[in-house]
């Protein structure tokens, strides 16, 4: 069962109502329709109201809609399905540019179910459009849409994009053309950032024609469980149609129950899985096995997880460090959850250190062996005047942030953070030997990123491994 500290994080009164009028049999959505506009003037429709009304509109007979309503709904309609046009428009010379170069491109999210069901056209916006390639080929594609002059938001020029955006997320967002906006995705869930993770959503995709271009789609049982977990994470926009997805997923008849659960389970998402299939049963009257519930409720409430969910949503938690502390936890259970592809065993000795993009990254190759935990020593930064942030990862594993700098003695938040312990494990999950470091300057315009050089030098002490980094102007 849903834990119950979660269940404020389902949707609640006038979005419920919207809810259920767009997607609940017919009766059940008809009482909701007239309560939702009983207390809520069309008028005063938030943007996230507004996403769910094509769909209402469509069911005006079975919602017994009063004709004063419909030409406004209609208008409504029309101007969801322009916007999310103008965002597939200008999306397609990129995907376009990306097949041609050979890039396998699988659509994710609202482009996924708009391209696997046509008939959702003109019901669901797109305010993007999501895709995932192959890990291996991330930087090519993302170098090909930098190449067509879009741009991330955060970090316009590529290699910090790639080094400091890309490399602590699932995705990273490109905006362009026509205030077009695109994702890249190298993993299609944050949660899940382990080799092998994505492995079988590739290999029972199907291949679809969107916008012309060969592209494909996860199969619906695996878009499903995108959807679900998706939903649960914190949306800034409050959105409600992906009940519309889920609904249109959950009413096609070759739906496989089991290779939901099957697929919930193996990556480790029972959490939120399970408590927005138990809404779409129990508060919109959807069609969702018992059998599934069942399977799902004894791994829905794990405490790591049920805190990560929890970390999401911003106003759960108490403090910062309380939700950093939450999310690297849940990621260090999925790591050693999935530690099944082992990674090659570095050999004995020093560990390889690699610099590349002007310092900005220190790939260090650890003997995992021996390695048991780490101490990064900041020594004093030949220019005083300089400050600067590490951040160090085992792979997406966010470990640790390291602050200093303006001629101060290295200063780490707290003592113990000098000494981060590590396990074989998140390395094995990873299919990866290097402990990374990013490394950027302390600066508030991300455009003007004064140069610097770094010099690493590595010591072990047992099981330790002392990393000591001195910073300085070319």
């Amino acid at each position: 069962m849903t834990d119950r500290r979660l269940l404020g994080f389902v949707p609640q009164g006038s979005d419920s109502l919207l809810i259920q009028a767009a997607i609940a049999p017919a009766e059940r959505a008809r009482a909701a329709w007239q309560a939702w506009t009983a207390q809520r003037p069309l008028d005063e429709a938030s943007w996230a109201e507004v996403r769910m009304l094509p769909s209402v509109a469509a069911r005006a007979a079975e919602l017994a809609i009063a004709a004063d309503l419909l030409p406004r709904l209609d208008g409504i309609r029309r101007f969801v399905w322009a916007g999310s046009q103008k965002q597939m428009l200008a999306a397609r010379p990129i995907l376009a540019h990306l097949v041609g170069h050979g890039v396998p491109v699988m659509l994710l999210k609202g482009a996924a179910l708009t391209a696997a069901y046509p008939a959702a056209m003109g019901r669901r916006f797109l305010r993007d459009v999501d895709i995932l390639v192959p890990a291996d080929r991330v930087a090519e594609a993302a170098g090909l849409i930098a190449e067509a002059g879009w741009r991330n938001p955060f970090y316009p020029d590529l290699e910090p994009a790639l080094l400091l955006g890309l490399a602590r997320t699932h995705a990273l967002a490109f905006q362009g053309g026509a205030k077009g906006e695109i994702d890249l995705h190298r993993f299609a869930l944050a949660p899940n950032f382990c080799a092998g993770d994505d492995d079988e959503l590739w290999a029972r995709a199907r291949a679809v024609e969107f916008l012309g271009l060969s592209c494909r789609v996860p199969a619906a049982e695996d878009l499903l469980v995108t959807t679900l977990e998706h939903s649960f994470r914190r949306d800034p926009d409050q959105v409600l149609d992906w009940t519309l997805d889920a609904a249109r997923l959950i009413g096609d008849p070759a739906l496989d129950w089991g290779r939901v659960v099957e697929t919930t389970i193996r990556r480790n998402l029972a959490v939120p899985v399970e408590a927005r299939l138990r809404y779409l049963a129990e508060r919109c009257g959807l069609a969702v096995p018992d059998q599934a519930l069942a399977s799902l409720a004894p791994h829905s409430r794990d405490p790591v997880f049920v805190a990560e969910s929890l970390a999401n949503h911003l106003d759960a938690v108490k403090s910062e460090g309380e939700v950093r502390r939450a999310l690297v936890r849940a990621q260090r259970r999925r790591a050693e959850a999935a530690g099944r592809v082992p990674a090659p065993s570095p050999a004995a000795g020093l560990p390889e250190v690699r610099q590349s993009a002007g310092g900005r990254r220190i790939d260090v190759r650890l003997p995992l062996a021996d390695i048991r935990a780490v101490r990064v020593d900041i020594e004093d930064c030949a220019d005083p005047a300089m400050a600067w942030r590490c951040r160090v990862h085992c792979g997406v594993i966010f470990l640790r942030r390291l602050v200093g700098g303006n001629g101060l003695r290295a200063r780490i938040e707290r003592l113990w953070q000098r000494h981060i312990p590590i396990e074989r494990a998140w390395f094995d999950a990873q299919a990866t030997g290097d402990l990374t470091l990013y490394i950027h300057p302390k600066v508030s315009d991300r455009d003007a990123t004064p140069a610097f050089t770094v010099d690493c030098a590595t010591e072990r002490r047992g099981g330790l491994l002392v990393i000591r980094l001195r910073f300085g102007r070319p």
